[in-house]
């Protein structure tokens, strides 16, 4: 909870991440095992947002976690189960509305069926001079009896259409939210890594070209450490809602990390995903942050932003580690800035040798003291 991401690069805090994540399993006596490390790594990072508030107002209340608790966590926030038997139940409920429709059906055959064949006896009547008033009277009978069935079915029909309706709505929001950050209402990374996968794809087809950014909050940590968990979150929300003002449809913007968004710019330029991260960057850096219960100005958020051009034939993977090379130089480079790829080896090699040279004039100044 207390790891800066802005000193890291991603294998450091992985690591750093890791092992806080075992220390909570030593302190609380849970088996390492893979789902108590997962909940407990998430805690760590301070990235899920529901995991972060179970386990802290839990601890707040004075429980203790232990491993039955851990397993109710995983269980009820983390497990892919719940997802799973939420999309189950939805699924059998819409299976029921089609049978019950298909049954209505059914019996509406039943029904036009012995219609019919009164039909065909009245016909063979009348050919043969036989057709009276019982013959009459029987279709007409069937008659009512077949406009009330399908009064009948269209009232069903009706209901079950609206509840079909309803249920599909509701599917479609348990897979959204399966794929939106809670917090911020952008894409997860599990989103983010899928879209990259397609928009990789299309740019290759189409031969065009497709700029990947990492945007990340200066200094978030020191800021939640000072300020508040509570007030951090509302800077990620204020930062997110930039992001989503200013990209376009086709764009996709999501949450990376704890304080890192990434976005997927298709159609877009180098020049042109500059243009639109310093436009970002510029509108969250005149925001005023206020602590709204007491108007005290808390300061201005800052973001390091980093850019990389997809080169055909590369994996992601490499795709991304020049993105996020990126992104470390814009930290080196003092932060609250952008740098594209073009420029990233530029001024991490003009940094190296500066602080080459500021060694190189420390030695000479203690030989020359000697």
């Amino acid at each position: 909870m207390d790891i800066d991401n802005n000193e890291m690069n991603p294998m450091q805090r992985s690591t750093e991440l890791s092992k806080k994540a075992l220390e909570y399993l030593k302190k609380y006596n849970v088996a390492p095992d893979p789902k108590s490390y997962d909940v407990w790594y998430q805690y760590a990072s301070g990235e899920n947002v529901e995991v972060n508030k179970a386990i802290g107002d839990f601890i707040e209340k004075g429980g203790i976690p232990d491993q039955v608790f851990t397993d109710r966590i995983h269980a009820n926030i983390l497990s892919y189960e719940v997802i799973a038997k939420t999309v189950d139940s939805v699924t059998g409920l819409l299976t029921d509305q089609i049978s019950g429709v298909a049954g209505a059906m059914s019996g509406t055959d039943e029904e036009l069926s012995v219609f019919s064949d009164l039909l065909v006896g009245a016909s063979s009547d009348i050919k043969h001079g036989t057709f009276d008033d019982m013959v009459a009277d029987k279709l007409n009978s069937a008659v009512d009896k077949v406009n009330m069935r399908v009064k009948e079915l269209e009232a069903n029909l009706e209901v079950s259409h609206g509840e079909i309706k309803k249920l599909q709505h509701y599917l479609e929001t348990v897979r959204q939210e399966a794929n939106v950050d809670p917090l911020t209402g952008l894409a997860t990374r599990k989103r983010y890594d899928q879209s990259l996968s397609q928009a990789v794809r299309n740019s290759i087809e189409a031969n065009e070209d497709m700029c990947i950014v990492f945007l990340e909050i200066d200094h978030y940590d020191a800021f939640r450490t000072k300020w508040g968990q509570t007030t951090a979150e509302q800077i990620l929300r204020f930062v997110a809602t930039a992001i989503r003002e200013n990209i376009k449809g086709r764009d996709v913007s999501a949450r990376y990390s704890g304080s890192c968004f990434a976005l997927i710019l298709p159609k877009t330029s180098i020049d042109g995903s500059r243009t639109l991260s310093d436009h970002i960057r510029s509108t969250v850096e005149r925001k005023r942050i206020v602590k709204k219960t007491t108007g005290e100005f808390l300061g201005r958020v800052t973001l390091s932003v980093g850019i990389a051009k997809y080169a055909h034939g590369e994996s992601i993977g490499f795709f991304c580690n020049r993105c996020d090379r990126s992104l470390l130089a814009a930290r080196a480079n003092g932060r609250n800035c952008t740098i594209t790829e073009l420029e990233a080896e530029d001024v991490l090699s003009g940094i190296t040798s500066s602080v080459q040279d500021s060694d190189l004039s420390s030695d000479n100044g203690e030989a020359g003291a000697a």
